[in-house]
């Protein structure tokens, strides 16, 4: 494997990988798939067999946007919210109806990382320039109904961020010179709370709130480790690794 990625990296012509793997393994990157295929059925059939046997239900697809969907949020109503980017369009923030499954487009954006509130909208992340000379993540309010949105932050350098239940609050992700922190705010942006503040390279990620609001699960990666799932105990303010 080492080989093949420092042969594919070196490869003058981008995305060579059928001539890369002619060269190194003397078989075309198709009879490799396969072999590869074989291998996984191979280490992890007994498992899989034992979970179907459960009874598990497998996913439904609910969007046909391929790699270019992601970022969803699904509300008490059952509808998802969802974005689409092709990489040369603006952002498209899309709405999958619960009771008729078609996807409606709902507002143009420029961030992705969202939040959805039924009453307050969405609580969109946008890196935004700031007196000319930096740029910052802050945070913008999307009404649903009208398309308006209104900036709540500034240089805030919050990349994450999600609203309360009865959405009166926002737990804010800020990350600042590579050291996570974690904000309360009011629903308008006002700063209420550093509910904490990390360490040296301590860096917080992809935060959901719990169903009774009293934590927060996210993304964790400490230094000298490896990235991992905690919970952050809004009353205690102690983090749980799962």
């Amino acid at each position: 494997t080492y080989e093949w990625v420092k042969w594919y990296s070196s490869n003058i012509i981008p995305y060579r990988l059928d001539s890369v793997s002619w060269e190194l393994f003397g078989k075309g990157i198709h009879e490799l798939w396969d072999e590869y295929e074989q291998y996984l059925k191979a280490q992890f059939q007994t498992e899989i067999d034992r979970i179907q046997q459960q009874g598990v239900v497998a996913g439904k697809r609910l969007t046909d946007s391929g790699f270019k969907s992601g970022n969803s949020i699904c509300t008490a109503t059952g509808d998802v919210y969802f974005t689409i980017n092709d990489y040369r369009n603006p952002i498209e923030l899309m709405q999958l109806s619960s009771t008729t499954s078609e996807s409606e487009f709902v507002s143009e954006l420029k961030g992705s990382r969202l939040d959805v509130h039924l009453e307050n909208g969405a609580l969109i992340v946008v890196n935004t320039p700031y007196r000319n000379a930096s740029t910052f993540a802050d945070l913008y309010q999307l009404d649903l109904a009208t398309g308006d949105i209104q900036r709540l932050t500034r240089a805030g350098r919050y990349r994450f961020a999600v609203w309360s239940h009865d959405g009166e609050l926002i737990y804010a992700i800020k990350n600042s010179n590579g050291n996570g922190a974690i904000h309360r705010l009011s629903k308008t942006g006002e700063l209420l709370e550093v509910l904490w503040s990390g360490k040296t390279k301590e860096v917080i990620s992809a935060p959901d709130l719990s169903p009774d609001g009293k934590r927060l699960m996210a993304s964790v990666w400490r230094q000298g480790g490896s990235w991992g799932l905690e919970e952050f105990d809004l009353d205690q303010r102690q983090w749980r690794v799962i």
